[in-house]
């Protein structure tokens, strides 16, 4: 397959993931690339990618139904649309590269709105 519309995907820090809404602010406020951070309304499917048992299931069962999104796991997603060339990928494969190994560097930059 030569494209990949529709893709999921978490950045790793050290032995933790960046916040998928955090990943997508950078995206946004650096670069100018809209994502999407969340379940994407297919929370068991989304549990299933995450590696989450029944068990981290119900330990998270206030974060699914008090819309917790601090605690509430999840991942970015991101599409391509059929008429995006080269460049315009490849900025954005550069952008998550970017955040993959500096984008850390952002925490102290951002605060929680709860």
């Amino acid at each position: 397959m030569d494209q990949l519309p529709i893709f999921s995907m978490m950045i790793r820090f050290d032995d933790r993931f960046l916040h998928h809404n955090f990943v997508c602010a950078l995206l946004n406020d650096l670069f100018g690339i809209q994502a999407r951070g969340g379940c994407q309304c297919a929370g068991p499917y989304a549990a299933r990618m995450l590696g989450l048992n029944i068990k981290h299931t119900i330990a998270l069962e206030h974060a699914f139904t008090e819309e917790d999104e601090v605690i509430k796991p999840g991942v970015v997603r991101m599409s391509f649309p059929y008429f995006a060339d080269d460049a315009e990928v490849e900025y954005i494969l550069d952008a998550v590269r970017f955040i993959a190994e500096e984008g850390w560097k952002f925490l102290p930059q951002y605060e929680l709105d709860v």
